[in-house]
């Protein structure tokens, strides 16, 4: 196992467990903060600015396409990409996006599916 699957598989791990207890235990802030960003044109070309940097940094440096656990940090990566793409470029459309998850997704499910995802990586990171 190389170096950046384990520092990926911990960054990510750690970094979606935090969100996760944040959203458990201060859900309106993190919803006002999320507001927040969605408002303002800046502040989103910001966070998309964030990702995409994020995702070409993981995609760049771990292309692992295999089908195990380390394919999922390479998925995560693209995901960035995308979500960095469509925050600078698609303003209007990113926040449809927002607004529709945010109104029709059963948040106790992407929870849920986080939750196991951060498990597999803390465990593959910290674990072996």
């Amino acid at each position: 196992m190389n170096f950046s699957n384990l520092f990926f598989a911990k960054f990510f791990g750690l970094y979606f467990i935090i969100v996760l207890i944040l959203f458990l235990f201060r859900k309106e802030a993190m919803s006002n903060i999320m507001n927040k960003i969605v408002k303002d044109d800046a502040t989103l070309a910001t966070s998309g600015v964030i990702s995409l940097f994020i995702g070409l940094v993981v995609v760049i440096t771990h292309p692992y396409f295999k089908p195990d656990w380390r394919a999922l940090v390479t998925l995560i990566g693209y995901f960035s990409i995308y979500k960095g793409i469509m925050r600078i470029a698609f303003q209007k459309r990113s926040r449809e996006m927002i607004k529709t998850m945010r109104e029709k997704t059963n948040w106790n499910i992407c929870m849920f599916i986080t939750l196991a995802v951060a498990l597999v990586l803390l465990y593959n990171g910290f674990g072996r």
